[in-house]
């Protein structure tokens, strides 16, 4: 089952968003400081996190920039009831959030952006799985292209002209995939304070 930590200094508001979002399907961890929610990130894998921006101590954009570098698969969204374009740039370049909601937020709002962190999530760990296997076998291949050439010219089908180049394209094709996915997760980033306004 998916985790979600939401980390807020008020427990009115996380009893508040627990009331709203009971019917999702992911487990709730509440957090009441950024140094409550490092302890939680160090024993539990969480998929998303929901941190408020004011709070004593450190701020949800520190702890943000933080959880980029130690955790940086989880995916990170901000909530603030003091919205400004400053705030807004500085959290996404600091902390590489993925969206930036002003309080009060709208549930539905709210439930739909986790849920698409997490479908974000699944896919970044998805290609992160698939992405070393795909070059190992591209590299497996293009040895037995260059040692063995008739083992593939047999699976093929005996089509001789089209195994090297069909060998070849494999390693760029996944390197692409790669590529794609990282332009699409910074679009993300750079946009998440116009969509979220």
């Amino acid at each position: 089952m998916h985790k979600v930590l939401f980390v807020d200094d008020e427990p009115n508001i996380l009893e508040a968003l627990k009331k709203t979002l009971r019917k999702e399907s992911y487990e709730f961890l509440v957090a009441h400081s950024a140094s409550e929610a490092m302890t939680i990130l160090k024993r539990e894998t969480i998929q998303v996190v929901v941190s408020d921006e004011q709070m004593p101590g450190m701020s949800g954009s520190q702890l943000l920039a933080i959880m980029r570098q130690e955790r940086p698969q989880t995916i990170r969204i901000l909530l603030t009831g003091h919205a400004s374009i400053e705030a807004a740039t500085r959290a996404i370049n600091d902390g590489a959030i993925y969206r930036f909601l002003t309080k009060p937020c709208n549930a539905l709002d709210l439930a739909i952006t986790i849920r698409r962190g997490l479908q974000l999530h699944e896919l970044s760990q998805a290609i992160c799985q698939l992405l070393p296997l795909a070059q190992a076998q591209t590299r497996l291949l293009r040895k037995i292209a260059k040692h063995k050439p008739n083992v593939i010219m047999e699976a093929l089908e005996g089509e001789p002209a089209l195994v090297p180049d069909k060998v070849l394209e494999i390693g760029p094709l996944t390197e692409e995939l790669l590529a794609e996915f990282v332009r699409i997760r910074e679009f993300f980033q750079e946009h998440s304070a116009v969509m979220a306004t």
